[in-house]
This record gives structure tokens, sequence and C-alpha cells, in this order.
């Protein structure tokens, strides 16, 4: 049975009733799926925790395991044992828990256990630094508008220079590329506006719309900045 065999057999489990089996087989999805397959480092962040997340729902001691997981990752962050990967883990499961707020009180106690850390991890926690109205620190870890938008339409324009050239697919790639693009754009946009700098956030929109090559995807894109 293959790691991806391993996350469906959890969730199997779950939906049967099974829930202690299921548990069993989330806690050693995440712990050991990176081992054996690494490309299932964005499946594990996102869609297992998910279906951890809704097995705790009906099954109590499950929300209690990852819980426990979050909490010994976290001191090893704090005892200054972490990595980007380790922080990683611990943002997705705040996420996850709905506890977004101790992925920023985890930052604060950073800066000044392990600030070399917090350089490698500070656009991983960028979200709850700004859902904390912290936009001081947000700007230490979140680049400056203009050479912030330059970098994200590179990336995304090449992004879709690549996707133009790939066979059809089902995958929503292009949607994918967009929605980060234009999360980092409202990012960059919040903190500037936090900062007390309105005309650059304005200004930030607009060349956010600007920069993008590709017609179709420019429209897209002045569509939800704007609306």
């Amino acid at each position: 049975m293959n790691v991806s065999d391993r996350l469906s057999h959890a969730r199997e489990a779950a939906f049967a009733g099974r829930h202690a089996d299921a548990l069993r087989e989330y806690v050693w999805y995440h712990n050991n799926a990176l081992k054996h397959e690494p490309a299932q480092y964005g499946v594990r962040l996102s869609f297992a925790l998910g279906y951890w997340i809704d097995l705790a729902e009906v099954y109590p001691p499950a929300r209690r395991k990852l819980i426990a997981i979050r909490d010994r990752k976290t001191r090893l962050l704090i005892a200054g044992k972490g990595t980007r990967g380790l922080f990683h883990d611990v943002e997705s499961i705040n996420r996850a828990l709905g506890e977004v707020h101790a992925t920023y009180l985890l930052m604060k106690q950073l800066e000044s256990n392990a600030p070399a850390l917090t350089k490698q991890c500070g656009d991983l926690a960028i979200d709850a630094i700004v859902l904390a109205n912290d936009f001081e620190m947000a700007r230490r870890y979140w680049p400056a508008p203009e050479s912030g938008l330059l970098q994200f339409s590179e990336d995304l324009n090449d992004d879709v220079v690549r996707h133009r050239r790939l066979p059809p697919t089902k995958a929503p790639r292009l949607e994918a590329f967009t929605r980060i693009y234009c999360d980092r754009v409202r990012t960059t946009m919040r903190i500037a506006e936090g900062l007390g700098f309105q005309e650059t956030s304005d200004l930030t929109r607009e060349w956010a719309v600007a920069l993008v090559n590709d017609r179709r995807v420019r429209l897209k894109i002045s569509k939800l900045l704007f609306e």
C-alpha cells in the first residue's frame, strides 16, 4: 500500500465509523508520508489535515491528538530546534484548527528565541501577522510593494507561459496561479493600508494588473482585484 493509498484507507475508515483506525492512519501519514513520497508535501498540509479535522468533528480524540502534535512541534521551534518545514507544519495545523492567532504569537516568540528562523518563515506566517493587525511586523517579512509586484508578476507570467505549452488538463492550474497572485497582491495592499499608505495600496492594485502579460489573465486579475 503506497502513501496515497494509506490516506484513502484512512478516509474510508472514517466514513465507515472506524474512527480509531482512521486516526491511526492519519497520524502515520502525517509522520511518514514525506519519507516515502516528498511530492505529498502539499497534500499533507492541506487535504490531509482537512480530513483529520472532519474526523475530529465526530471523534474528539482526533482533535486532541492533532493539538498534541502541534504543541510538541511548537516546543521544538521555541527551543531553537526548528526548521522552515517544521514551522510550516505548525502553521498549517493552526490554520486547520482555526487557531491562526497562535501562529502570530509563535512568530513573536521566535523573534526573540530564533530570529534567523523567523526570516525563513515570515512568508508562511504573513496571513496570521496581518490578521493580528501587526503591520510593522508584516513589513519585516513581506517584500516592499515595488519589488514584491515585480517578483509576483514574473512568477505569474512564467507560470502562464508554461501552462499554455502543456497539454490540456482538467486540473485548474491557471485558476490556482491567478488566485495565488491575487492573494499576494491583496496582502501587499493590506499591509500598505495598515501602515497608512492608502495611495500606495491603490497604485499596487493598478500595477498588479498592468504587469500581467497575458490578456485573458490580465482581465481576470482586473475583475478579481477591482470587484
